[in-house]
């Protein structure tokens, strides 16, 4: 007997470990993400996948797990298998916005070559905020002109001293 090739197995694998009934970004069915797609346009699944693949090559938190469980499958495989997701998670998937804001996020770290990435809940320590440059200066009142009080008041009495003497006129 011959064995199949080894892609072939990986493959195998890795649509087993994908259940197609359910969402196929977060692999969930809770009510919070809102109504499944369950017929999607042929188009959104190509949408889908290429959005998936780039947020993965940008790093992009889960969306390599996703990509690497998704590997080796089409627009039409997707199609084949019915797979279906949450309104949300293709709109947070597919959000051109959030793409190209990773995008300028990945080009700035790899021209500075800063990849310590505050991760999310997180908190930063001293070190990571030195590292990240500030293109604005920090506004504080020390560097403010203090205000004269004399002269803030006298100007008040000036006014009412004038105001005063108009009505008794």
């Amino acid at each position: 007997m011959s064995e199949p090739p080894a892609e072939a197995c990986l493959i195998d694998a890795i649509e087993s470990s994908t259940n197609w009934q359910l969402c196929i970004v977060c692999q969930g069915d809770a009510a919070k993400k809102g109504p499944l797609v369950s017929q999607p346009q042929p188009q959104s699944y190509e949408r889908i996948l290429v959005a998936i693949q780039e947020r993965a090559q940008l790093q992009d938190g889960d969306f390599v797990q996703i990509d690497h469980r998704l590997k080796g499958n089409t627009s039409s495989s997707l199609q084949r298998q019915g797979a279906i997701w949450h309104r949300m998670c293709y709109a947070d998937t597919t959000h051109t916005q959030k793409i190209e804001a990773l995008r300028e996020r990945h080009a700035y770290r790899v021209s500075t070559g800063v990849f310590n990435v505050k991760q999310k809940g997180l908190k930063r320590n001293r070190s990571d905020m030195n590292d990240v440059p500030s293109s604005a200066t920090t506004y504080t009142r020390s560097q403010t002109v203090p205000l004269d009080k004399k002269q803030m008041f006298s100007s008040v009495k000036k006014v009412r001293k004038i105001n005063y003497s108009k009505s008794a006129q």
